[in-house]
């Protein structure tokens, strides 16, 4: 076993201290369950401490306590921290050291825009479809990112004509985490025009984004014009008092969790107050939420403050808030949790037929483009 190791490090020209350092993270918090495979020396359902771990752009590698002159590939073990089961590939602190510098010295190269656009046109590339409409979501589109802050980016996309020609579903979704802190995320357009006559409120969002990074006019303005007959306000309001209870659980069960906890929950009671109001789709920025829904000068005052905190501090920095502030959140949020428990979701006016029109439109006009160029323009 020591002998694969030291092949490892000679071949990078480094001892294999350095090898280590370079291509590996330590780590006393994770275990691994061996889930079987070619690994003899390793038991079955047996958990093992890990030493180390690198995630990489294609493969991640873990070297275990005893074993530890040998790299075992992830995909046959389930990771665990502190004995909860992880997501570790989205994790920057697991990212191999060697791999972060090369990103970084990417981005000095290029915007922030044309990463993104980088990756779009990648994905094109890869999954063979074109990008309709790609945006910024969560907490930059909100207006309240930290600097560590990641770049949530969302899009709808199209296939060729023949994909949508098969009995079976098919998956219709695209998922990837690029090293440079980039969640890539998106729909297929079937998926998209489905889940806006549904009224879903992520949809919404990503429909008023103000950070936007293409986007086919023809097809989003077609949407826009419906939105009026698709967004259910009593359907957002069960949604949005969803979010706000799912963080004051668990912002109040552990008052030293980070302030975006506290803003996300404030958000979410923000939302139902301006569908209240107004009944139409909500601000996505944050500051304008506020504006429009708060009229308490010092409430005001209080939420500019945090808002400043956190978009100076690190994502998971922890900062007190008010207790004015908060008690006028916990009031805000009983209301509405009275409110929602009266409420029904009414049913809207659906323009079934321009849906299936659009979408045959849009198949059909995207066909030759797919293979013809892409429509993520790089440098723009």
């Amino acid at each position: 076993m020591m002998e694969q190791n030291n092949n490892m490090a000679d071949l990078y020209g480094m001892s294999q201290t350095d090898y280590l350092r370079e291509y590996f993270n330590k780590t006393d918090t994770l275990t691994a369950v061996y889930l079987g495979g070619s690994y003899t020396e390793l038991e079955t359902g047996k958990e093992y401490k890990v030493s180390y771990i690198s995630v990489g752009r294609s493969s991640s590698m873990i070297l275990l306590e005893g074993f530890e002159n040998k790299e075992y590939n992830t995909i046959h073990f389930k990771i665990l921290e502190n004995g909860k089961e992880i997501e570790y590939t989205k994790e920057k602190r697991f990212l191999s050291p060697h791999l972060l510098k090369v990103h970084k010295a990417m981005q000095e190269h290029y915007s922030i825009k044309e990463r993104i656009l980088g990756h779009l046109h990648e994905i094109e590339q890869q999954q063979h479809v074109k990008i309709l409409y790609a945006v910024e979501s969560g907490s930059r589109a909100w207006g309240f990112a930290s600097p560590d802050s990641d770049w949530d980016v969302r899009f709808i996309y199209v296939h060729e004509p023949e994909w949508y020609f098969h009995i079976e579903e098919q998956k219709d979704t695209i998922e990837q985490m690029f090293p440079d802190e980039t969640d890539m995320s998106g729909w297929d357009l079937r998926k998209a025009l489905r889940l806006f006559k549904r009224s879903n409120p992520s949809l919404f969002e990503w429909l008023h984004s103000p950070i936007i990074y293409c986007k086919d006019e023809k097809f989003i303005g077609e949407m826009q014009q419906m939105e009026d007959q698709y967004f259910n306000r009593e359907k957002a309001m069960f949604h949005y008092n969803h979010i706000y209870k799912k963080h004051n659980d668990r912002y109040i069960k552990d008052y030293g969790l980070p302030l975006k906890r506290f803003l996300y929950y404030l958000r979410g009671i923000l939302v139902c107050k301006w569908l209240t109001d107004e009944g139409t789709v909500p601000p996505v920025r944050f500051s304008e939420l506020v504006n429009a829904t708060v009229e308490d000068t010092s409430i005001k005052e209080k939420i500019a403050h945090l808002l400043q905190l956190k978009k100076k501090s690190n994502e998971h920095n922890l900062e007190p808030v008010d207790e004015q502030l908060f008690s006028w959140a916990q009031e805000w949020a009983k209301f509405y949790d009275k409110k929602v428990e009266q409420i029904h979701p009414g049913k809207k006016t659906c323009l079934d037929d321009k849906l299936n029109k659009l979408m045959y439109d849009t198949v059909n006009r995207m066909a030759t483009e797919i293979t013809n160029a892409p429509s993520v323009q790089l440098f723009n």
